[in-house]
């Protein structure tokens, strides 16, 4: 039999656990639909995902530009 107290922490625990698999599915679903509208907003640009994402990370944002000087 276990102690009262270590009850009250795997409680908690499994709880805090199925918290957290609720916020990763949530989040997945997020990444999901974002990556669709992605896949999209490049098809209406005529350009692909991959095409459209290496120009991103080469070009600066304007937060970065100013970092710079």
């Amino acid at each position: 039999m276990k102690k009262p107290d270590v009850q009250d922490q795997i409680g908690a625990l499994q709880k805090r656990l199925a918290h957290l698999q609720q916020s990763l599915r949530k989040a997945e679903a997020e990444n999901l639909l974002n990556a669709t509208y992605l896949d999209l907003a490049c098809r209406e640009m005529g350009q692909s995902t991959s095409n459209f994402k290496r120009e991103c990370i080469a070009k600066p944002t304007p937060e970065q530009k100013l970092d710079r000087t």
